[in-house]
């Protein structure tokens, strides 16, 4: 090979090796070393988070919160899961980014990050308010993963910003009312319960009672006419 030839080989490779170069710096994460905080302020805003809204394509849940407690605000202020709710307000002031991804709108939808207004979107958003409304934080969440520690993560992504993100955490929410009934409205201990009256529409009231000291089975008191008497499995089971 001669002279020439070599230094445009020389040269080809060079060219080669620069491009190469360039598209993985281009497709590549950029990890930050110190995992910096996501929202490295709302750890001391956290008491002043009053609503928090999720969102998706189809569905809406607004949680309020009011007299020391979170609410259903859609739901005639039924008792939220407060410590559901209270677990992902402080998880969001503990995420951490681990790597910035794309800026490419039309690859949002690979890591489920794109509006969730727009057309068979796959996030949720979830937004923290205060008192008059002010958005505190909110987040655009995408798929889960795991980091190159093995640790939860996913996909994510600020709404006024294009820059996808990996971040290290975990959230538990879901843009379903269901998903935040309080089941449990009160919690007796069951031995304790020695009647109970019950009251229907257009009838007239009748009770469960234990007639003595430490029996465990309910009878009926005043069962209006007509009624049948139900099974002592299926009377503890209302009773309970």
């Amino acid at each position: 090979m001669n002279s020439k030839r070599l230094l445009k080989f020389a040269a080809f490779t060079f060219l080669v090796m620069i491009g190469a170069l360039f598209y993985w710096q281009q497709q590549a994460p950029e990890v930050g070393t110190d995992k910096a905080l996501l929202f490295p302020e709302l750890a001391e805003q956290i008491n002043q988070v009053k609503i928090v809204e999720i969102k998706n394509q189809d569905e809406q849940v607004i949680l309020s919160f009011q007299n020391q407690a979170w609410l259903l605000q859609d739901s005639d202020n039924f008792p939220a899961l407060n410590e559901k709710v209270r677990e992902n307000i402080i998880a969001l002031s503990q995420l951490r980014i681990k790597a910035l991804k794309t800026k490419k709108p039309e690859l949002y939808n690979k890591l489920a990050v794109e509006d969730p207004n727009q057309r068979q979107s796959q996030s949720q958003l979830i937004s923290l308010l205060d008192e008059e409304g002010n958005i505190i934080a909110a987040l655009i969440v995408g798929k889960q993963t795991a980091s190159s520690d093995k640790l939860p993560a996913f996909y994510a992504r600020l709404p006024d910003s294009p820059q996808a993100l990996l971040v290290e955490g975990r959230l538990n929410i879901s843009s379903l009312e269901k998903d935040w009934f309080e089941q449990t409205i009160i919690d007796l201990d069951d031995a304790e319960v020695k009647s109970i009256q019950i009251q229907q529409p257009d009838e007239a009231p009748f009770s469960l009672i234990r007639e003595q000291e430490g029996e465990l089975n309910f009878t009926y008191q005043d069962l209006p006419p007509g009624k049948k008497m139900q099974s002592e499995v299926l009377l503890n089971s209302m009773a309970n």
